[in-house]
C-alpha cells in the first residue's frame, strides 16, 4: 500500500478534479492558500510519481501536463 502525505493528498486532490492540469495550474491552486512555489509543486509531483501514484509527461517550459493513474 501506497502512503501519501497530507500535502501529497491536495495535490491528488487536484488531479481528480482536473485530470491534465500543468504544473502552472496547480501552483496556481495552491499559491494563495499554501504559499506553494512551483518548485515544491514539482517536488511533490516527484513524489507521487516515484510513489506509482502519478505520471507525467513533459511538454514545452511551463506547459508540463500531469495526470493521475
Amino acid at each position: 500500500m501506497v502512503k501519501i502525505t497530507d500535502a501529497e493528498w491536495k495535490i491528488m486532490n487536484v488531479l481528480w478534479e482536473k485530470e491534465g492540469s500543468t504544473i502552472t495550474e496547480i501552483t496556481r491552486s495552491f499559491r494563495e492558500t499554501t504559499g506553494w512555489t512551483k518548485h515544491t509543486v514539482m517536488t511533490l509531483l516527484k513524489r507521487l510519481d516515484e510513489k506509482g501514484a502519478v505520471y507525467y509527461t513533459e511538454g514545452k517550459k511551463n506547459n508540463q501536463k500531469t495526470k493521475s493513474k
